[in-house]
């Protein structure tokens, strides 16, 4: 654990995000009993030389493989960890059997965007041939995940350098973030339809049907209604900041109504009538 530790440390120095921590990267605390993974921490999985710039994790949920819905969770009292380096992204989930673990090459990143909400946040990166939402715990603020989308995309204005083709193509992200919070704690659902505003390139697909497209460049505009100036919540009552085509998906939206009643943050009387409320949009 030394020699892992005071390599963190080093690593952690040459960062240029905050996120990146001893802590994430050694893989918890062994005195408190807190970890992240089944197996090996984080840091015995980087190669020699190779420097992480972020690092993010999250305790419910993982990583969703072309659908936010399908997605790789942890077991237990594991976690999600995922990290950025000056190579690749690497994404690992704490599974008893066995961990799960893809390393994403940056060079193959065509677009990034993110996702605020009150329960959790979420990244969305877009490469060659798929799409992965990156489930963030609430604890990192706006500023950790643009810092994070913009070491992406980043890698995004690199490679369409040298490939024009790649700007706009198939299955890229549309940076956005979502600063809407409204009154009603429901509303959030820990996943709002979303807006955007950070670099990346290219088209929404079909599961993410965001507002307007956004170039590699930051610049872009557009809404659902393709007019720039955005759309009403799930309502049609302008609770959203930047709404999406569809709104937020009202099974989303049950699972973390349930979740609020769980931690007494709605009442009995209010959980029945939004539950109800939801119910009637499916």
């Amino acid at each position: 654990m030394g020699d892992s530790t005071d390599r963190a440390e080093r690593l952690v120095a040459s960062a240029r995000t905050e996120t990146v921590t001893t802590r994430l990267l050694v893989g918890g605390d062994e005195y408190t009993g807190e970890f992240f993974l089944y197996g090996d921490p984080p840091i015995t999985r980087l190669e020699d030389g190779e420097q992480p710039h972020a690092t993010l994790f999250n305790d419910m949920k993982g990583v969703g493989i072309g659908s936010k819905r399908d997605t790789v969770t942890p077991d237990g009292g594991a976690r999600s960890v995922f990290v950025v380096t000056d190579e690749r992204l690497l994404l690992l989930v704490g599974k008893q059997d066995g961990d799960w673990e893809r390393a994403v090459p940056l060079a193959d990143v065509t677009g990034a965007a993110y996702h605020t909400g009150f329960m959790k946040h979420r990244v969305v990166v877009d490469t060659i041939d798929s799409r992965y939402h990156l489930w963030v715990d609430a604890s990192y603020e706006e500023r950790d995940l643009a810092a994070t989308v913009e070491l992406l995309t980043a890698a995004v204005d690199r490679a369409t350098e040298g490939d024009p083709a790649r700007t706009g193509a198939p299955g890229t992200a549309t940076p956005r973030s979502d600063t809407s919070t409204g009154t009603d704690a429901t509303a959030d659902a820990g996943d709002r339809s979303d807006a955007g505003t950070i670099g990346g390139a290219g088209a929404v697909d079909a599961d993410e049907s965001d507002a307007g497209t956004v170039e590699a460049d930051g610049s872009g505009s557009g809404s659902a209604d393709g007019d720039g100036s955005g759309s009403g919540g799930p309502d049609g009552d302008g609770s959203e900041s930047n709404g999406s085509a569809d709104g937020p998906d009202p099974l989303d939206q049950l699972e973390r109504l349930k979740e609020l009643h769980d931690q007494d943050v709605l009442t009995d009387e209010e959980f029945e009538r939004k539950k109800a409320d939801l119910l009637d949009q499916i």
